[in-house]
């Protein structure tokens, strides 16, 4: 493969940015673009990296802070294209220029679900209204599981379209109980 994403993840709470790529022997990374769910492949709105590259060797290791980029918090889904001086060999199936990486925290979501789950009040009540409560807690979990599915296979628009009704739909109710928790390494990273 020509382009190898060893990491892209968001980490510290949102406020930085692990970027770990690499390419083939004696090539180096010439470009990396970032972006926010919003912005995805509007090139006029990238965040060019490449003045953080240092192309020393093959690799390319990056620490970003949020503030670096113009943005005040790493969150919801990032997306990196990244693209190296090799050139691509004629009917090689896995030498792909760009690659596509994918980074996502959908923690606040898992808190919002977690928030509506504590507020159902299962009893052994027959007749009972819950179904709105009920129905509020499975279009979330669906949603969640569904942003991932569709990261996974490449539907980058549809995840990001979840993710801005999983925000409206957490905002309906926030949570007043739940604790606010950091994370060192908020969820995970695709690249495809």
């Amino acid at each position: 493969m020509a382009i190898t994403i060893n990491n892209f993840e968001i980490i510290n709470n949102g406020t930085q940015l692990a970027i770990d790529v690499e390419t083939n022997l004696a090539y180096k990374i010439s470009n990396i673009l970032l972006w926010t769910m919003l912005d995805y492949k509007d090139y006029s709105l990238a965040i060019n990296l490449a003045s953080k590259i240092l192309g020393v060797n093959n690799k390319e290791v990056l620490i970003l802070n949020a503030s670096e980029v113009g943005l005040t918090i790493f969150k919801d889904i990032m997306y990196m294209e990244v693209e190296s001086t090799y050139v691509d060999i004629a009917g090689c199936q896995d030498c792909q220029s760009p690659a596509i990486g994918v980074t996502y925290n959908l923690t606040p979501y898992y808190y919002c679900l977690l928030s509506f789950l504590l507020q159902l009040e299962i009893t052994n009540c027959v007749d009972c209204d819950k179904n709105k409560s009920n129905q509020m807690v499975i279009t979330i979990n669906m949603l969640i599981d569904n942003i991932v599915k569709a990261l996974q296979i490449g539907y980058y628009t549809q995840a990001s379209q979840m993710v801005t009704k999983l925000q409206k739909l957490c905002t309906l109710t926030p949570c007043t109980d739940c604790v606010p928790v950091t994370c060192s390494t908020c969820n995970g990273y695709i690249q495809s």
